[in-house]
């Protein structure tokens, strides 16, 4: 008998290939395959939870903490789909520091976005800390040295372009994941890079302060900024197709991945250094570029937001450069496991059943 080698057909064959490559941990993914199963098989129960409730949600063993939302459920499915598209190839592809991240957004960022979210929902529902209510949702701030009368604000209707971009209008921001907290809304983003100097490990390389004048800069540079005067200055709002309210920004976090190697198993880990946070007196470092004011932003309220002078070499207010420094934070797989493991997730996710799935394949 021939085989089948209709176009379809061999795609299909090419697919489950890949797929079981991806099982056996042939990828250089900055997680071994159990511990992606476990947030995936966790995330979606919290999923179900959201969607269920009555019996059907006590018979899930839900309890009476809320689940995920709908919006965070949507973004859920892209972000499992950008990872296993990504990584059928073997690779994994970064997001860059140096672009907009809702365009250069690949797998080893979708993965750690998830790790993130997994984090939060679980220190919820163990402790009843800050729910998740959001994945890449957009916000719009204002900036202190960019004066706007509050009622010109209910005009804005549409997302910001590069275009609209003016002095006196507000700025879209995107914020990772949304935490609903008792003071007010809580901004967390996920950052994944490998270090790109081994004897400096917390070099950013190209990453420029962001021009508010211009508009030029780094993106990630930019996206501090948003962040730090949301939370100073309370100056943001819910785009208008979710209602357009004023909304209190109570915190900003942000974590940086630290993981030891691409790749699942023995036989094909590397060792790749992850982006080290650094401090806020440690040039280049993301915790650095946390506390440093962007360009043509050195007006008072911006030097008071930052605390660094107009020079970039003295400090003028060290609590303040501290605090925004201490918003960024490193994080590993291993402390969402332990989380997981008190709340007793990994009983009812059943890691051997994951385990035993991976080893069919292997």
């Amino acid at each position: 008998m021939t085989k089948d080698r209709t176009p379809i057909n061999l795609m299909a064959h090419a697919g489950t290939r890949k797929t079981k490559n991806f099982l056996k941990g042939k990828t250089n993914a900055r997680y071994s395959v159990t511990e992606m199963a476990a947030i995936f098989s966790y995330l979606g129960w919290e999923i179900a939870c959201g969607t269920l409730d009555g019996d059907q949600a006590n018979q899930l063993g839900c309890g009476d903490r809320q689940g995920l939302n709908a919006q965070v459920a949507a973004d859920f499915a892209r972000k499992v789909g950008t990872i296993f598209t990504d990584s059928l190839d073997g690779k994994m592809y970064e997001e860059s520091p140096y672009r907009d991240p809702r365009f250069s957004g690949k797998g080893h960022g979708a993965m750690f976005h998830l790790e993130v979210i997994a984090l939060h929902q679980i220190a919820y529902r163990i402790s009843g800390n800050e729910p998740v209510v959001g994945s890449d949702v957009g916000r719009y701030v204002v900036l202190p040295d960019t004066p706007t009368k509050l009622n010109e604000l209910k005009g804005i209707n549409k997302i910001i372009t590069d275009k609209d971009l003016a002095q006196g209008k507000p700025r879209i921001r995107y914020v990772d994941v949304l935490l609903e907290g008792n003071k007010g809304e809580i901004w967390v983003e996920a950052k994944s890079y490998k270090a790109q100097r081994v004897k400096k490990p917390h070099v950013l390389l190209k990453v420029k302060h962001w021009d508010i004048a211009s508009d030029k800069g780094t993106p990630m540079h930019k996206q501090m900024v948003f962040d730090w005067t949301a939370t100073l200055k309370k100056l943001s709002w819910k785009p208008i197709k979710d209602g357009g309210e004023q909304v209190v920004v109570a915190e900003n976090r942000w974590y940086f991945q630290q993981f030891k190697y691409e790749g699942a198993t023995k036989a094909n880990r590397k060792k790749v250094l992850s982006m080290q946070v650094g401090s806020a007196t440690l040039k280049d470092s993301p915790r650095w570029h946390a506390a440093t004011p962007p360009k043509n932003g050195e007006e008072p309220e911006m030097k008071a937001l930052f605390g660094i002078g107009p020079t970039g070499s003295k400090l003028i207010d060290e609590d303040r450069v501290k605090a925004q420094a201490a918003r960024v934070k490193p994080l590993t797989i291993s402390r969402v496991i332990l989380k997981m493991a008190e709340a007793e997730l990994l009983e009812v996710l059943d890691t051997d059943e994951l385990n035993q799935l991976i080893k069919e394949y292997q």
